[in-house]
């Protein structure tokens, strides 16, 4: 799992227990399973005994010398760069509740659709990216298409709602049917 830090804003946490303090990204995965740890050599990354992995993201600053935050605390992830990561925290928020496991409600805000599936659409072409992570972005951004096809008529797949991205990548789009 991607977790998408912008770091122009700040971030904001909901706690339900009487612990105000906010420890960094690790003590928030350790706190829902005490596995977790800094996966060696790869600073952004944490993995828990099951093998399920969390990764803390950010666009690279611009100009990419310019210095920005980039962990919370000291003995924190700290958040690897990603170019063109602008086009995701561009595009509008989907904001919906879930529910958990526990049955407890949780609130989810993430990127619209259409941009994150265009946006793996056009990593999975990036001549940078490794053949097995292309491979993996294409089939994640054909699935997200065909969801935002089939069940989120709300969202239409027009090149027109995804502004926020080159007009040559906009193209890649596939244009929907309904």
């Amino acid at each position: 799992m991607d977790l998408l830090w912008d770091s122009r804003a700040k971030i904001r946490l909901a706690s339900t227990g009487d612990d105000t303090d906010f420890a960094g990204i690790m003590a928030l995965l350790k706190r829902a399973d005490r596995s977790f740890e800094i996966v060696e050599n790869t600073p952004f990354r944490a993995a828990n005994e099951d093998g399920f992995m969390v990764d803390l993201i950010r666009q690279t600053p611009n100009p990419p010398w310019k210095v920005e935050p980039n962990r919370f605390f000291e003995n924190d992830l700290i958040a690897t760069d990603i170019w063109n990561m602008k086009w995701l925290l561009s595009a509008p928020r989907v904001e919906q509740t879930v529910i958990c496991e526990n049955g407890r409600p949780a609130r989810m805000v993430v990127p619209d659709p259409r941009a994150f599936a265009l946006f793996k659409l056009w990593l999975s072409s990036s001549n940078e990216r490794e053949p097995i992570k292309k491979r993996r972005d294409l089939h994640q951004a054909a699935a997200v298409f065909a969801l935002v096809e089939q069940y989120l008529p709300q969202f239409p797949l027009s090149r027109a709602a995804l502004k926020m991205f080159p007009a040559e990548i906009a193209q890649s789009m596939p244009v929907g049917t309904r």
